[in-house]
């Protein structure tokens, strides 16, 4: 079947069509048509202007957040009330869910509703998730009428690296793997074999690492009293704490860890600061995630900054040789994709392992579509 994906992010928004084998295999087969467009110049229906060729068999997007009511779920066929649940997210999710409607709704302009649409949900906590991993102790009305709960993401991404993990450095049903996405959005997962059991992102896709933009944890009476003392409105906390924050907010310089790297190289302390805070508050969450593990057999690091960028990862895993995490530098610098890059004698593996979240988009689509037909 053919699988058209389409995926919102914060730096661009792309649309790549697979022909999807049955069973669909770990590796992608090559790019039967594939666009991208800025962020912010151009939308989902300008991209799909672009398409040539004979309507998909299925279209996958990435849902960021669909709520309470599919968050145990991989995927799902968009209908009305998956709409409904992601149009009630978009408070949990404002910089991404809206993203998500527009791309379903200019599919829909585009191919019609002859062309089934799927959701793939990118929410990492499912509903077998430890009750500690997905409770929050505030007020039991709270979490009965509002739903607050911890939900945690990147879970496509999350859920497709462990697959490579077990692909290329063996399954072990009792392994503990600590996997980190690290990009413009961030976030650090701990697995007790190929359940997620705890992650460092809550409620919302705010919580935890420092990320490009993003803040990360923050202790929430510092919101409190910036609402209410000094005069700013909740969307310009909203939008300091997505857009103004994290890397950028650190560094004066960039979200983008390439650019920061390049300023540090020029001398620039304040970019070197920022990374090295950046790095601190990984080894901080990684050494939680240890803790809930009882120890890690396996770091892996994904993502486009986690997957690439060397520096980041030298600089998050100095400090980590307690827990039995020591890089070679060698392997590290040479930027392998699916390697090892620990020391031979160390007792947790550092593999660096991409995610191709397109990919695995495609792949939970089609699972959903054969699912469909079947009944």
């Amino acid at each position: 079947m053919r699988v058209l994906t389409l995926n919102a992010g914060s730096r661009s928004h792309k649309a790549i069509l697979y022909a999807v084998a049955d069973p669909a295999p770990l590796d992608p087969p090559d790019a039967l048509w594939e666009r991208s467009v800025e962020a912010g110049h151009e939308n989902f229906a300008d991209l799909l202007d672009r398409f040539d060729g004979e309507p998909p068999d299925a279209i996958g997007h990435r849902v960021v957040h669909p709520g309470p009511a599919y968050a145990g779920r991989a995927g799902a066929r968009i209908d009305d009330d998956v709409i409904a649940a992601i149009e009630a997210a978009v408070p949990l999710a404002p910089s991404h869910n809206p993203l998500a409607l527009e791309g379903i709704a200019a599919a829909k302009e585009r191919f019609g509703n002859g062309v089934p649409q799927f959701a793939a949900f990118d929410t990492a906590l499912d509903d077998d998730a430890p009750a500690f991993a997905t409770t929050c102790a505030v007020p039991l009305a709270w979490r009965e009428r509002f739903g607050v709960r911890r939900y945690g993401f990147h879970g496509v991404s999350q859920r497709d690296v462990i697959d490579r993990v077990d692909a290329a450095f063996g399954g072990d049903a009792g392994r503990r793997t600590i996997s980190l996405h690290l990009g413009n959005g961030a976030s650090g997962s701990a697995f007790a074999g190929r359940r997620i059991v705890e992650t460092t992102m809550g409620m919302t896709p705010l919580e935890g690492l420092v990320m490009g933009e993003r803040a990360g944890s923050i202790d929430p009476g510092t919101l409190l009293v910036l609402l209410d003392r000094d005069g700013l409105s909740m969307d310009d906390v909203r939008h300091g704490l997505s857009k103004e924050s994290g890397l950028l907010g650190l560094s004066g310089v960039s979200a983008d860890t390439r650019e920061i790297v390049a300023a540090i190289e020029g001398g620039d302390e304040r970019a070197n600061f920022a990374l090295d805070y950046y790095a601190y508050r990984v080894r901080w969450h990684v050494g939680a995630l240890a803790a809930v593990l009882g120890g890690v057999d396996l770091l892996a690091f994904t993502g486009p900054v986690g997957s690439h960028s060397s520096e980041v990862r030298r600089r998050v895993c100095t400090g980590l040789e307690h827990l039995g995490i020591v890089l070679d530098d060698a392997k590290n610098a040479a930027n392998v994709q699916d390697a090892d890059v620990s020391v031979t004698s160390a007792s947790a593996r550092i593999v660096v392992v991409p995610t191709l979240e397109e990919w695995a988009i495609a792949r939970i689509a089609a699972r959903e579509l054969k699912a469909v037909r079947r009944f």
